[in-house]
């Protein structure tokens, strides 16, 4: 009996948009933060024979305080590491006893594929003159290395 293989399909999907070539979205990733917080992430772009300039990343800080900006984010990995900028707030609201703030920004997209190369990603947010760690769990560095192979290897 082979073995089975894992495959990454069922944490994005992808849609063939003609000429441009095919955008992606990957489903959210949690990474998790002190005591009961945590972040989840998504991202939207597009690939094609040229590698577009950017992706579309969308951050919901799950927390016990409510903030509605982000002074930075530095995302790192054993290898590599990038600071975000520039975040417009979306909205937030409450799930629970947490605070949900959500927040969308750009990355390059070579900056991305940095990152996928490493599945130990760790995100450190700056707010209000406060840092927060977030770390990716066992599962979604399982995640993150199983898009890096379906996904940004090919590129």
């Amino acid at each position: 009996k082979p073995n089975a293989t894992k495959s990454a399909k069922k944490w994005y999907q992808s849609f063939f948009i003609g000429d441009q070539g095919t955008q992606y979205f990957i489903k959210p990733l949690q990474l998790e933060g002190d005591s009961s917080e945590y972040l989840n992430l998504d991202l939207t772009f597009k690939l094609n024979k040229i590698i577009m300039d950017s992706a579309g990343m969308n951050v919901s800080f799950f927390s016990n305080n409510l903030f509605k900006n982000i002074d930075s984010l530095k995302v790192v990995n054993s290898n590599y590491a990038y600071t975000v900028l520039n975040f417009n707030y979306m909205f937030a609201e409450r799930n629970k006893r947490q605070f949900n703030c959500r927040f969308s920004t750009k990355i390059p997209l070579e900056a991305l594929a940095k990152l996928y190369k490493q599945n130990n990603w760790t995100f450190i947010a700056y707010a209000n003159g406060h840092a927060k760690k977030y770390v990716a769990t066992k599962k979604t560095r399982k995640k993150i290395a199983l898009l890096n192979q379906e996904i940004f290897e090919l590129y």
